[in-house]
């Protein structure tokens, strides 16, 4: 009984080291506020509609729809994929409201510029930092790759989620640039804390018959 590897040569992995190679670059490059501001003269009404609704898909409560419909499938990756996304909000939760309690949001950030807001959409001013919906994003999309991990396509189109989630929190203005590049961080981070700790679940019960297939994290050999 083992774990997939997990090296960078995966998909999703590729991308999102791609993706962070590029954010440390333009973050060294720009102010705070540079992508927020870029983004918020470039809104849509397509934009406005997709990333108001899309933004969700972030939530604890597609976390609990999708944890749940995988229990269906075997217990054990829904075991992981919800640990993922658990671990990784509670990561950025932890951090917005101790190290980083009071840093203000956008809207705060931005108090004398009249910026572009989504119609529908409850602004939060503080505890920006880092983005709590970004990160259960990244978890769950990384999760649910290495569950249904097919094609080198599917990665691709996994991190295409994870990513869209977490340019909705800028689109919407309640997180800056930096804030989504940790959340990813942080999604990432709590599928490895959730991959440790569901192998040592394993571990324990050799006798379960409730073991992942073949085609996902775990499998016999």
């Amino acid at each position: 009984m083992q774990f997939k590897s997990l090296a960078p040569k995966d998909t999703f992995l590729r991308c999102a080291l791609l993706f962070w190679a590029f954010g440390a670059f333009l973050m060294l490059a720009t102010d705070k506020g540079a992508v927020v501001l870029w983004i918020n003269d470039n809104h849509s009404t397509f934009g406005d509609f997709f990333f108001k609704y899309f933004t969700h898909v972030g939530d604890g409560l597609a976390l609990a729809l999708i944890g749940i419909l995988l229990y269906f499938k075997k217990f054990y990756p829904a075991l992981f994929f919800t640990l993922s996304g658990i671990l990784a909000g509670l990561l950025a939760q932890l951090l917005k409201r101790s190290v980083f309690k009071g840093w203000p949001r956008p809207v705060a950030y931005f108090e004398h510029i009249d910026l572009n807001l989504v119609e529908g959409v409850k602004i939060n001013h503080f505890e920006t930092f880092p983005s709590g919906h970004t990160a259960a994003g990244f978890a769950m999309a990384f999760s649910l790759f290495l569950i249904f991990n097919k094609t080198k396509y599917t990665g691709i189109l996994f991190f295409i989620v994870a990513l869209l989630i977490g340019a909705s929190r800028i689109y919407l203005a309640q997180h800056f640039f930096i804030d989504t590049y940790f959340g990813s961080l942080l999604g990432v981070l709590g599928v490895f804390l959730a991959q440790f700790i569901t192998k040592k679940i394993i571990q324990k019960k050799p006798n379960s018959k409730a073991y992942f297939n073949p085609s996902i994290v775990l499998h016999t050999k």
